[in-house]
């Protein structure tokens, strides 16, 4: 599923390449971090990883800017009163809006979005697909002659009553 977005990534950063390398308004981005169980989801699964890969939009100058991202999470499934709990997958396509405040050369944003969350049990073959929504804080900076950014979103998906809530804690380079 990573190495479909990838591609997808590629097609898109040749396709706007040449205005992106005019305006600097369209960026790649990947990243990592910790995924942490939010709300009664932490009562059955305990923190896991994620991977994240975006396209970002937006004049330098501008307030609003844009971001699609594919995000890949897992959590651990926990012991629960002798029940042992499966580890999940969560994938999310999220499209999101992005309001950034510059302070010197540190930019702080807001980041808020909808998109599409398929769920699957680690050893499970059926996939339940889900609608969601994610909202959150981050801060880009310069980082080793490029951009990076570390951001914390809470993400809550539809109306399943198993697993709704969690939050990803992610750094990321933006290229």
């Amino acid at each position: 599923m990573l190495s479909k977005f990838i591609a997808i990534t590629a097609c898109a950063s040749l396709a706007f390449g040449i205005s992106a390398q005019a305006q600097r308004a369209v960026h790649l981005g990947i990243g990592g971090g910790t995924t942490l169980p939010m709300g009664h989801v932490s009562d059955t699964y305990s923190s896991g990883g994620n991977v994240l890969g975006s396209i970002v939009w937006g004049p330098e100058e501008s307030f609003l800017g844009g971001r699609i991202d594919y995000n890949a999470s897992t959590l651990k499934g926990r012991n629960v009163a002798g029940k042992q709990y499966r580890d999940v997958s969560l994938v999310s396509v999220t499209g999101n809006v992005v309001g950034t405040f510059a302070i010197g050369r540190v930019k702080p944003y807001a980041i808020a979005g909808a998109g599409w969350y398929p769920f699957r049990a680690a050893t499970d073959t059926h996939r339940e697909n889900q609608f969601g929504a994610n909202g959150g804080i981050g801060m880009a900076f310069p980082f080793l002659g490029t951009g990076a950014f570390l951001e914390a979103r809470y993400h809550d998906i539809g109306h399943r009553k198993s697993l709704q809530h969690y939050m990803p804690i992610t750094f990321g380079i933006l290229l």
